[in-house]
């Protein structure tokens, strides 16, 4: 999925545009398991599903008897997709702290996984088909050469030396886009700051997160016969603005977990003492027997955030002709950015969308994202402060949630 939730994109766009970006994922989602079973890609598969907490109270039709049945054992569950949780079945699932949830939805589609030996597998498998990366190359300008028919592009890089190419995509995370590159992107995106860290080893019997059956990926994108072994926990995350989410990962030495848990969203950066406090603040509101549990490392850094929280995918406007029909034979420039966060399964979906888009297949679907989804500027000419005023807000009124104040639910920023 993408970071607006179907029924929300539904209520905003109508059902027939939530449902095609929707199973736009899905496919894309199967996509990239293939991908990773064809290239043999380690990248640690987790089927455990996720769990996705609410510190608002469900609504008089989602509630659930506190006797519902014990949702620690998922292999018996029916197979629905979602299934809404009651506060009990949250802190079964989770084990997290019984007064900060007060429901919750399991979706068992989801799947965890190392985003960096993805990345550096699916690198190796482009390089293998023959694809040239490379790496700390800044591109700093777009320039339009050739007319109509025969419209190319230069790509001039930091370095003072340029590509000539037909076409060009821009898949840029939150950093600068310069007038330069592109116009059209400019002020579309605003970085907002998250940070992860990772806890020291933590024997089996400390691990907060129950285990709920075996690894349905075991056999993929595993390193040790280990992590083979043992069995899935549910990923978890949180409705806070600021999203609190984590899950756990096989230590080094066997028999131990390590808890991956991220959390913040500022839009400027942080010192790092400041970093450590609150996310460590964070983690013990959701797991306060973990109090003594230290951080290993916390790492963390900007997330491209774009107005209405949906990836912006297309073509840049700005270096086509007025004119122009989409059969002509002069290239583009192409655009996938601002996932929130939200990008492993998506930007497969973006790859797809203007593979096809340049290869003259499917403009039905590049169009709708662009019709629908256009780059907007972020919160301008206020941008960056404009966005944390705006989160600061939202923490307040998070926190009064949490204290049992009552503040009507809001919808979110994007």
């Amino acid at each position: 999925g993408i970071q607006v939730p179907q029924e929300d994109l539904a209520f905003r766009y109508g059902e027939t545009i939530a449902s095609e970006i929707y199973n736009l994922t899905y496919q894309a989602q199967e996509c990239l398991l293939r991908r990773i079973e064809l290239y043999g890609i380690q990248c640690r598969l987790e089927g455990g599903g996720l769990v996705e907490a609410s510190i608002h109270a469900p609504l008089l039709s989602e509630e659930q008897p506190d006797d519902a049945a014990d949702c620690t054992t998922i292999e018996e569950e029916e197979e629905e997709e979602c299934e809404e949780l009651n506060a009990t079945q949250v802190q079964n699932l989770l084990g997290t702290n019984p007064s900060l949830y007060k429901c919750g939805e399991y979706d068992d589609s989801c799947i965890g996984c190392d985003p960096l030996g993805l990345t550096r597998g699916l690198a190796r498998a482009c390089e293998s088909c023959g694809v040239k990366i490379y790496e700390d190359t800044e591109a700093i300008e777009i320039e339009r050469i050739g007319e109509k028919k025969r419209r190319m592009f230069r790509v001039t890089t930091k370095n003072g030396k340029y590509i000539d190419c037909h076409d060009v995509v821009l898949c840029s995370g939150a950093t600068y886009i310069s007038p330069k590159l592109s116009s059209y992107l400019h002020h579309a995106v605003v970085p907002i700051y998250t940070y992860m860290g990772v806890t020291e080893p933590l024997l089996e019997s400390e691990c907060p997160i129950p285990p709920i059956g075996r690894n349905k990926y075991a056999a993929t994108g595993t390193k040790s016969d280990y992590e083979k072994k043992v069995k899935s926990r549910p990923m978890g995350g949180d409705d806070f603005v600021c999203l609190n989410y984590w899950r756990c990962a096989p230590s080094e030495g066997k028999n131990k977990q390590q808890i991956l848990f991220g959390s913040l969203a500022d839009s400027y950066p942080m010192p790092m003492w400041l970093i450590q406090y609150r996310l460590k603040k964070a983690f013990v509101q959701v797991y306060p027997q973990c109090r003594h549990v230290n951080f290993e490392c916390i790492w963390g850094g900007p997330l491209a955030f774009s107005r209405r929280a949906v990836p912006l995918i297309g073509r840049d406007e700005s270096f086509q002709d007025d004119n122009d029909d989409d059969d002509d034979c002069g290239g583009s420039v192409w655009y996938a950015t601002g996932f929130g966060g939200h990008g492993i399964v998506p930007t497969v979906m973006a790859g797809s969308v203007l593979a096809n888009a340049i290869l003259g297949k499917e403009k039905e679907t590049w169009r709708m994202f662009q019709q629908h989804f256009p780059p907007e500027n972020m919160f301008w000419p206020v941008g960056r402060l404009g966005a944390q005023l705006i989160l600061f807000g939202y923490n307040v009124i998070d926190w009064a949630h949490v204290k049992g104040l009552p503040v009507p639910k809001v919808p979110k920023p994007w």
